[in-house]
């Protein structure tokens, strides 16, 4: 670690040190104003200062290792705790220098929230036609449900009600296509079909029942 940061971290556990000192007093309260600067000043510090006693200890544990590989008997154990010491101070090294990087001045005010029901908010339904919204309000979705139960067996309502409405429309459609053929029969009837007697009005017959069991299947 260089020089000028370990200078600066060990004026920071200081200050720590002395806050601890002025939080602790009898007469820490008496300004409360100035008690709340110091707390929120002691909060930043301390999560830096334990970084850093951290980072002193893996130093301690790599000098520790290093006295421990003059030994024959222990080097390889003292190798394998050195190797993890420095990684530890190289990445403690990282989080301090992280920790420390200037700070946006705006990060102490405070912050509202401001959750609103709906994609778009009030905004939104003012968008919308005044008929629309007069349709919303008045219709059963607007209307509170006591509980979950009644939820879910309006829910089913709607959903048989839903089945219907496609099983009527697919109904409406296969009429309409058995109408369309019916229409269809007279120009598709070759010439002379009228003067060939049963076979050309069998032929025709037989052609609008084929068309309306494919409508209605």
């Amino acid at each position: 670690m260089k020089a000028s940061l370990r200078g600066k971290l060990d004026g920071l556990a200081a200050r720590l040190a002395e806050l601890n000192g002025l939080l602790a007093a009898e007469s820490a309260t008496r300004d409360m104003e100035q008690f709340r600067k110091l707390s929120r000043e002691h909060s930043e510090l301390s999560g830096l200062v334990s970084l850093y006693d951290r980072f002193c200890q893996a130093e301690r544990d790599a000098a520790a290792a290093r006295d421990m590989a003059l030994d024959p008997e222990t080097r390889s154990f003292a190798e394998d705790e050195l190797k993890e010491a420095r990684t530890t101070m190289d990445r403690l090294e990282r989080e301090l220098q992280q920790v420390l990087l200037p700070r946006d001045p705006n990060d102490e005010r405070n912050t509202f929230l401001e959750i609103r029901a709906g994609t778009g908010g009030d905004a939104a339904g003012r968008a919308r036609p005044r008929a629309a919204r007069v349709g919303a309000l008045a219709s059963r979705q607007s209307e509170p449900l006591a509980s979950r139960a009644e939820l879910e067996a309006r829910g089913a309502e709607l959903l048989a009600q839903r089945v219907d409405d496609e099983e009527l429309a697919l109904a409406a459609v296969a009429a309409a296509l058995a109408e369309d053929a019916a229409r269809r029969v007279p120009r598709a009837a070759p010439p002379g079909a009228a003067g060939a007697g049963g076979a050309g009005a069998g032929a025709g017959s037989a052609w609008l029942q084929a068309a309306r069991s494919e409508a209605v299947a």
